[in-house]
């Protein structure tokens, strides 16, 4: 993962289903169709894509979608729009693998996701 953020990054709706379930498979190729007209990543689950109202669950499939269809081309950013830091933090673990790494006060330390 590249450490600093640079170029393009759209904010990306999630797309829902008829059963308005996350559509996967739409979420892909949504992503693979921004990473091929070159963007430099990809933003998901934010405001513009209904984050406050996802459920954790939903949060996690849809960065995890989006993460596997950008394979290593992009970054992906995503959002934990929720009420409580609490909340925000319960949803953000599992999408931080660097969480036990102590804070050192720089950015150069810190990832965005």
């Amino acid at each position: 993962m590249n450490d600093q953020l640079r170029g393009i990054l759209p904010p990306m709706v999630t797309p829902f289903d008829h059963n308005e379930e996350v559509d996967t498979r739409a979420l892909a190729a949504d992503v693979d169709f921004l990473l091929d007209a070159g963007v430099q990543g990809v933003t998901v689950g934010g405001s513009t894509g209904a984050g406050h109202t996802l459920s954790t669950d939903e949060v996690r499939l849809v960065a995890g979608t989006a993460i596997e269809a950008a394979a290593g081309r992009g970054s992906v950013i995503a959002g934990v729009v929720t009420d409580s830091t609490r909340q925000a933090a319960a949803r953000a673990e599992p999408l931080v693998p660097w969480q036990d790494t102590p804070w050192q006060g720089s950015r150069r330390n810190t990832r965005i996701l």
